[in-house]
């Protein structure tokens, strides 16, 4: 309680700026394993003025709340893979209703959840870099550029947001928006990657590849930190950010994945995607349950790790830039403490 208790006052206090002492010559890259909120904290309290702290938004800053939405009961997590739910998506949704259609699915589903803060303090924290003179952007698997009537998917999230005392826009003084380059997945469908009020949306493309296109037009951070319940996207964003020396400290955040009440019910998602595709509507967990089931047989997708997931292991094994044990306190900390 006391470190929260600190950070709360901290973040009243007006902007006192620090003297810098770190070797620029040396680039440091560390990751983190963050069960909860308390261990997040004093890595994002000692960050310098200058850093660039990027978080995820979806099972990082909120989730979905109640039973709304069975992304909430999809953590069930393994190590290096991340979530049941996205491989339910990845080798169910897709497969079964093509990329775009899918989308189109879970675009409606999105947009019919009840947000719930992961910590009450996130926005206390945001509030105390923003007194630092951090800065500190979003990085969003999601499609910005979809509508539901007038209004966009990024409309939406900036609102939700902004809803949850999460008001980037006030805190922090954006660039105008980069203009991303024109992508295609592999099956021909065209990709819209845009940012709004230092949120970008990476509409599924990866995401180190998106950051580093967005540093190359506004310019790259000496330090950075990044924060993702998804642990291969940390690990992805150390690696490029090792290669563009920026020395980054990348927090895998699993506080959602802990407090999780349950394993992701296959069978559950599937009548509910099903329920939603032939009569539009995205029902709850208890509605769901009172329909007749589908007949599911399962496992629906591989869990083997991927090539690409292999050479990241192998990265986090064997880079020779300095890298750091999990669960060290990073460079950036140590200096300070």
């Amino acid at each position: 309680m006391a470190i929260q208790s600190n950070l709360v006052s901290a973040a009243s206090q007006p902007l006192t700026h620090t003297t810098d002492v770190r070797d620029r010559s040396f680039v440091y890259s560390s990751l983190i394993t963050a069960p909860d909120f308390n261990t997040v904290i004093p890595v994002l309290e000692h960050v310098r003025p200058g850093t660039t702290v990027i978080l995820d938004v979806d099972n990082t800053l909120y989730y979905a709340g109640d039973d709304e939405f069975c992304m909430k009961y999809s953590f069930e997590y393994d190590p290096r893979e991340g979530s049941q739910y996205k491989r339910f998506v990845n080798g169910y949704l897709i497969p079964k209703y093509g990329e775009e259609k899918a989308r189109k699915l879970l675009f409606k589903a999105h947009c019919s959840t009840h947000p719930t803060l992961i910590n009450s303090l996130w926005p206390v924290l945001v509030k105390h870099l923003a007194n630092k003179g951090v800065t500190v952007i979003r990085l969003t698997a999601i499609s910005g550029d979809q509508k539901i009537g007038n209004a966009t998917l990024a409309d939406l999230r900036l609102r939700t947001e902004k809803s949850l005392g999460l008001d980037f826009a006030s805190l922090f003084s954006y660039s105008k928006d980069p203009v991303f380059s024109s992508r295609v997945t592999s099956n021909g469908v065209p990709v819209t990657v845009m940012a709004k009020e230092g949120e970008i949306f990476c509409c599924q493309w990866p995401k180190d590849e998106v950051l580093l296109e967005y540093w190359s037009q506004v310019g790259f951070p000496e330090e950075a930190v990044v924060v993702d319940d998804q642990r291969v996207n940390v690990l992805k964003i150390l690696k490029m950010c090792t290669t563009k020396n920026v020395s980054c400290t990348g927090v895998y955040y699993t506080e959602l994945a802990v407090e999780s009440p349950g394993k992701f019910d296959e069978e559950l998602a599937v009548l509910k995607f099903d329920i939603l595709d032939k009569e539009g509507v995205w029902v709850s967990d208890s509605e769901a349950k009172k329909r007749p089931p589908i007949r599911f047989v399962g496992p629906i997708y591989s869990i083997a790790l991927s090539e690409e997931e292999i050479e990241l292991e192998d990265f986090r094994a064997k880079e020779s830039v300095p890298l750091q044990e999990e669960g060290q306190v990073p460079y950036s900390c140590c200096t300070l403490l």
